[in-house]
């Protein structure tokens, strides 16, 4: 097998994608994709409870619906079952408290009408932002907590 590195010079306009196994297409969102993934890799997110584009059904005549997809989903087992835990959404440039990113964070808000994922993440080039909801309000924090700081802090949510 060829070394990581000399094949990214022979695929320029290519990224290797490790959750997914394959070769991706290098765009400006799939930058802030891979980077985010190698991130949760760092913090010990369990690569096999990654997923990527994640395919989002929901129940409408809206034949749009069908091609939603979530950038990144997160997943933990509790008791033997598993259940989501955090859903990213990716974007090239996504300025602080921009209408930008208050409609990503929309886009976000409907695919989890689905998954029901107790966090949510944000990330773009600027940088990331993780929201929850607690006494019903909405809290946020600008980093990625490690995978068992967020399983913590889910369990203590619930």
């Amino acid at each position: 097998m060829q070394h990581l590195a000399s094949m990214k010079l022979k695929s320029p306009n290519k990224l290797y994608d490790p959750i997914r196994d394959m070769w991706v297409e290098r765009l400006p969102e799939e930058e802030v994709r891979q980077n985010c993934i190698q991130n949760l890799l760092r913090l010990s997110y369990p690569k096999r409870y990654i997923a990527v584009e994640l395919s989002v059904k929901k129940a409408s005549f809206d034949p749009r619906s069908a091609k939603r997809r979530i950038d990144i989903a997160v997943f933990c087992t509790l008791k033997g079952d598993m259940y989501p835990l955090l859903l990213i959404e990716c974007k090239d440039t996504l300025p602080k408290e921009s209408l930008a990113e208050e409609k990503a964070l929309r886009q976000l808000t409907g695919y989890n009408a689905e998954m029901k994922a107790p966090f949510l993440g944000l990330v773009s080039k600027e940088g990331i932002s993780v929201y929850w909801n607690e006494q019903k309000k909405r809290r946020q924090t600008p980093y990625l907590p490690t995978f068992q700081e967020l399983v913590q802090a889910w369990q203590s949510l619930s």
